[in-house]
């Protein structure tokens, strides 16, 4: 397992460290220009964690990407090595990306404006998109690769800006729904991360069984 994943830090260092430097180099420029205009109140926490919500999924493209073009898994599996181990260790590695950007958002955001339940409850969000995506894409990689997955990780990206703009309209014009909203759906990230990560854990079972079950080319 530590092998596994130490071959796909080593393998995609170069694009982590990229993608650091981008999130830095935004949160410096953001911070300079509003300090320009004067304003001083602005979501950097959430910067964070969106930035890592991309870093997360262009980092799991990449990561099969290379891996087909090298031929890795033919070659990992000329030795004793258990197919599960290997899904295991790329849901670890993206796991690990996705929680250590979010809580170093969670506490920027936190030092910022307090840990607030509004604070905690934008944060859950994203973790559960990010969990979501993920949990489609992972294993349409396995099985198709990561060049007919990317659509199908687009796809669901479209389908849920279409759900959150129809329910949006829908709920502004519907007394019930505002009323539900309040008493409800306040709480519809912490519900869509519980339910993000159910999914993105039978996720994992599935990929497990695709690879198991299919030739690895």
């Amino acid at each position: 397992m530590k092998g596994l994943l130490y071959k796909d830090f080593i393998h995609l260092r170069k694009f982590l460290l990229a993608g650091l430097f981008l999130i830095v180099f935004s949160l410096v420029g953001v911070w300079i220009f509003l300090n320009r205009l004067g304003e001083k109140d602005f979501a950097y926490g959430f910067i964070v964690s969106a930035s890592t919500h991309w870093l997360t999924l262009i980092t799991a493209y990449f990561a099969f990407q290379r891996d087909e073009r090298n031929k890795w898994n033919v070659y990992v599996l000329s030795f004793p090595v258990d197919k599960r181990l290997l899904v295991r260790s790329r849901y670890l590695f993206l796991s690990c990306i996705l929680l250590t950007g979010n809580l170093l958002g969670f506490s920027l955001s936190g030092f910022s404006y307090g840990f607030t339940q509004e604070v905690f409850l934008e944060h859950c969000g994203m973790i559960g998109l990010t969990l979501l995506l993920l949990s489609a894409f992972l294993p349409a990689a396995y099985r198709k690769g990561s060049q007919d997955a990317i659509w199908i990780l687009v796809l669901c990206y479209i389908l849920l800006n279409v759900f959150d703009l129809i329910f949006g309209l829908i709920g502004r014009n519907t007394e019930i729904l505002l009323l539900l909203n309040t008493l409800v759906f306040h709480q519809a990230p912490v519900f869509g991360l519980f339910f993000a990560l159910l999914l993105f854990w039978g996720s994992y079972f599935l990929s497990c069984k695709v690879l198991e079950t299919s030739d690895v080319s």
